[in-house]
């Protein structure tokens, strides 16, 4: 197998500046994959660009670089990786019942959670965490919650009623229309609507939530015990259809969250830079792009999650290698 190796890339402003505006960030990352792969690096795990400085994208992938760059970028630094991270492959929404986008490894551990946790406070922490982009299974660890700590089996889901995926896709459609006419982007509006569902089925909605918000969480959430509700997977996925970008945690606003809680694991340039692009996320100056100011939001609660996320995979690994290790 092909050596892995962290690659350092210098990349043109301008063409940064031009490829953004045309194709987003997604679009440039993977315009510098394919670049790369002309250059001998294939294939790429991961691409990732300096929030403190544009022109900076690293790359972990395998190969050997048969040239120094091309009109647009150069490689800057090359160096091995010993111990690359946990894979992220996206587990097949088929064969699951949870949402969208969950990593193999991230369903392995709910699925853990659901069978054998029996401390509330976990419980409550990892489905915080998988809330709001995941709020099916953060609201089924919430019914486990509820079970453990009245000290009985979980309800039963397949015997509660499935609430009609058209009257919430009815509701869906005053939400859509209301973040229209604010200027909010449909997809900050779908991930409102998979919050709003978590609310209404773990019951912490609050009074001033927008009544378009509320009808649409309402007719996704399901009873399935007196007081225990759990967000339907049918309602939802009618409401929030699969983009394939499900869940999706842009690496760059990685690195922007590590700058605050891990600034030795950011890897960004420069920690104040950092710490000035969250500011402006919370305050935008007058004149800022909305669609850009809640998408960025968007992208930093994901990624903080994203994190928190990582943490309880990690443990619930070094619990279960220690019970391993106990027999």
């Amino acid at each position: 197998m092909m050596p892995l190796l962290r690659v350092r890339l210098v990349v043109d402003p301008t063409y940064v500046d031009q490829m953004r505006q045309r194709s987003g960030q997604r679009g440039l990352l993977t315009d510098v994959r394919e670049r790369a792969a002309r250059l001998g690096l294939g294939p790429s795990l991961l691409e990732t660009q300096d929030p403190t400085d544009p022109r900076a994208i690293t790359m972990l992938a395998r190969g050997r670089p048969l040239a120094a760059g091309d009109e647009v970028l150069r490689i800057a630094r090359i160096e091995p990786v010993e111990n690359p991270p946990p894979g992220t492959e996206r587990a097949d929404p088929e064969t699951h019942p949870f949402d969208p986008g969950l990593s193999i490894a991230e369903v392995r551990m709910i699925r853990r959670a659901l069978s054998e946790e029996r401390n509330p406070r976990h419980l409550w922490g990892l489905a915080s965490c998988l809330a709001p982009s995941f709020p099916i299974a953060a609201s089924m660890l919430r019914a486990r919650k509820i079970a453990v700590e009245s000290n009985r089996p979980p309800p039963s889901v397949d015997d509660a009623p499935r609430p009609d995926p058209h009257a919430a896709v009815r509701a869906r459609a005053a939400v859509l229309r209301e973040a229209d006419a604010r200027g909010i982007p449909r997809d900050v509006a779908e991930e409102d609507i998979r919050h709003a569902a978590f609310l209404i089925a773990t019951g912490d909605a609050e009074k001033d939530m927008p009544a378009s918000l509320r009808t649409v969480g309402e007719a996704i959430a399901r009873p399935i015990a007196r007081g225990v509700r759990i967000v339907d997977r049918a309602a939802l996925l009618a409401v929030c259809p699969p983009s394939g970008e499900d869940g999706y945690v842009s690496p760059s606003a990685i690195q922007l969250a590590l700058s605050t809680c891990k600034p030795e694991m950011a890897g960004v340039r420069s920690l104040s830079a950092a710490g000035r692009r969250g500011d402006i996320l919370k305050h935008p100056p007058r004149g800022a792009d909305l669609d850009d100011t809640l998408r960025g939001r968007m992208a930093m609660i994901r990624a903080q999650k994203a994190i928190e996320r990582h943490r309880w995979i990690r443990w619930y690994e070094r619990d279960q290698s220690t019970r391993k290790g106990g027999h």
